[in-house]
């Protein structure tokens, strides 16, 4: 059911259904699409530009009237979305449902050990950028002070670091008992105290508790370093939370679970001795009480089935209203995964999410409550599930389930936690067992509808993941193309410069980029760049010029209604018709003024787009025709009054102001 409520904002629907399923969402698709539903989307800027027949070729690749649209807004965006999340599942579905021969215990474990060796890797070299005070990673130049480890972001960083403590804390506890039990046994055998100690020290469990314990310090000293409050907040309440569920030791479980509260209350202590921490826990955080307002706002909108999966981010510029004054940046995430959730995907969906994360939890518990030993598979359980309990915490003030790096890590940590908590089977199947007797005797007890159902199973699911395959190599040769020109890594390597492409090879890129996906935005706003940039180049005759800027057009109108929340495709539609009008002074061009208007309509609260309207409306200020002379001098104001922000920002607004008071010196703000 969970299953087809997320699919289900990618069926395409007809107008009247999607104005009663979700008027919000039809409201926004008809303020981006003018025309649309009654007439063809854009069908003014289309009929003023006089389409010639080479033209109308072009126009048959546009959305008809009436045209049927999803409730998602960003189609492609779910898209990409769910199946990244399908991704995941099936990571922590083969931990936990692989057959293993001996139960998936040495799997698991082993698997515990590279995730420590990861967390120790991380540690490591994050106390050694901060020690150095450089903040690279490997050979690329962080693009930003905030650099640990790996990682762009300290939170993130501390986020890793916050699930694969517990682990390590629970593999220190393992080899600690296993000491123990190696010293009681060497005591029994031997009668020289010195030989005692002698052995005792000697012991290999002895050097693997001194390993472990080492490397829980180091994570611990990495995580007050990293300064997250989040992760403090987050690691310190998990391990409170399921301190009473410690396996059962010899000694009586109050003295265990007391001593478990003074090593806690010591680590916290611990922690707040790092200025790095300290002196972040003093501060308040307003930023994120607001943004959790704004996307309340957008959820309460989209109560049904929300904006649609991964589209938080093409939506929440129309509701930035409360946030904006603090951050002047794009925001792509919510800072809390649960409120994002509900906005993406509705109340149905985002309970029936809770329901499982319930039962995960209950399952997680019973099997915690009767661990009866101090076994390495119950330890092990305990510290899975601090560890998720852990990001599942932080995912209350932050995003670390969108990084894909921990989000891999969470799945397996699931995966292997499920595994750990599964119910005793009632057969047993002894060493001795040859493989074919071994499966012999699990057909034998199987069920006939059951190994229907994974046959059928096995014969859909093999179908569907070559189809998967070849769409997501398309999407891979398509985003190969385009990230030539417009690279998405932030980090500049120190070693190689990046090689742009020369001449024509640009616009190569992006028409194949577009091509092979012309479900993607961002590839047809990239492709109407390239196309406007080529017609207005000298070297360019007018014919060709003219071909182009069509192309450009239908370009534009095409990522419109792929994703219609965006303002800056507006903008480039209009750069790309507006040459078309200038060789006609006559013609009346007010679908322009119309679909800049629309632009600043669909960001309101995001002063960089204000300002840019407002710069385009003052280069054409002796031209503005008189009706439209009002609306241009109120989006002017309303840019202007912008409150001080950051330097980009204030940069931007003394340009406008400059330019202002220059063509327009009585409009007030000036």
């Amino acid at each position: 059911m969970l299953a087809g409520l997320l699919v289900a904002p990618l069926v395409p629907l007809p107008p009247p259904l999607l104005a009663w399923l979700s008027p919000r969402a039809f409201m926004l698709a008809s303020a981006a699409l003018p025309g649309w539903p009654e007439r063809v989307p854009f069908d003014d800027l289309r009929q003023t530009l006089d389409l010639q027949p080479a033209r109308l070729a072009l126009a048959l690749q546009l959305p008809p009237a009436g045209a049927w649209r999803p409730l998602a807004l960003v189609p492609h965006g779910s898209l990409l979305t769910l199946s990244i999340g399908v991704a995941y599942a099936l990571i922590a579905a083969a931990l936990a449902r692989y057959p293993w021969s001996d139960g998936g215990d040495r799997a698991v474990a082993g698997l515990l050990s590279c995730l420590i060796a990861v967390g120790f890797f991380e540690a490591l070299y994050g106390l050694l950028q901060v020690a150095s005070g450089h903040t690279r990673i490997y050979w690329f130049e962080c693009p930003r002070p905030g650099c640990m480890g790996t990682y762009v972001n300290k939170d993130h960083y501390a986020g890793l670091l916050e699930m694969i403590f517990p682990i390590t804390l629970a593999r220190t506890a393992t080899w600690y008992v296993a000491l123990r039990r190696a010293a009681a046994a060497l005591r029994q055998r031997s009668g020289s105290a010195r030989a005692r100690v002698f052995l005792d020290l000697h012991s290999a469990a002895l050097g693997r508790l001194i390993c472990a314990a080492a490397i829980a310090l180091l994570m611990l000293v990495a995580l007050a370093v990293s300064g997250s409050r989040s992760a403090f907040a987050a690691t310190v309440g998990a391990l409170l939370a399921l301190l009473p569920f410690v396996p059962a030791t010899q000694r009586p479980q109050r003295w265990v679970r007391a001593g478990g509260a003074a090593a806690v209350a010591v680590l916290v202590v611990l922690w707040l001795s790092f200025p790095q921490l300290s002196g972040r826990l003093s501060k308040g955080d307003a930023l994120r009480p607001l943004m959790a307002g704004d996307t309340l706002a957008m959820a309460r909108d989209f109560p049904l089935l929300g904006v649609g999966a991964g589209n938080f981010a093409s939506t929440f510029p129309y509701y930035r209203e409360r946030s904006v004054a603090l951050w002047e940046f794009g925001v792509s995430n919510a800072h809390c995964d649960y409120l994002e959730w509900l906005a993406e995907v509705g109340v149905a969906a985002a309970l029936l999410s809770l329901l499982l994360l319930v039962g995960l939890g209950r399952r997680v518990l019973r099997a915690l409550r009767s661990a009866q030993s101090w076994t390495p598979q119950a330890v092990n359980r305990w510290g899975l599930a601090v560890g998720v309990m852990a990001l599942l915490l932080h995912s209350l003030t932050d995003f670390n389930l969108h990084v894909p790096a921990n989000a891999v890590v969470f799945a397996l940590m699931t995966g292997a936690l499920i595994r750990l908590t599964r119910p005793a089977t009632a057969a047993i199947v002894t060493p001795s067992m040859s493989e074919s007797q071994q499966a012999t005797e699990g057909q034998a007890g199987a069920r006939p509808w059951a190994v229907a159902s994974r046959r059928l199973i096995a014969g859909v699911a093999v179908p569907l993941c070559v189809v998967w395959a070849a769409f997501t190599w398309r999407q891979w040769q398509a985003a190969a193309a385009y990230h030539r020109i417009y690279p998405d890594l932030r980090l500049r390597s120190l070693i190689t410069a990046a090689a742009e492409p020369a001449g024509g090879e640009s616009l190569r890129l992006t028409q194949r980029a577009a091509a092979l996906a012309p479900e993607v935005p961002q590839f047809q706003v990239g492709l109407g760049e390239q196309l406007v940039a080529r017609a207005l180049d000298e070297s360019t005759s007018d014919s060709e010029a003219a071909g182009l800027l069509d192309a450009a057009i239908v370009a534009y109108i095409r990522s419109l209604w792929a994703a219609p929340l965006q303002p800056r495709a507006l903008l480039g539609l209009v750069a790309a018709a507006e040459p078309i009008y200038e060789p006609n002074p006559g013609s009346e061009p007010g679908v322009l003024y119309d679909l800049v208007g629309r632009a600043a309509a669909l960001a309101p609260h995001e002063a960089g787009l204000q300002l840019t309207v407002a710069e385009w409306y003052l280069d054409r200020w002796d031209s503005i025709p008189e009706m439209r002379r009002a609306e241009a001098r109120s989006r002017v104001e309303a840019a202007l009054s912008v409150a001080e922000m950051g330097a980009e920002l204030q940069s931007q607004l003394s340009s406008v102001k400059a330019k202002c008071r220059h063509t327009a010196g009585d409009v007030r703000g000036c």
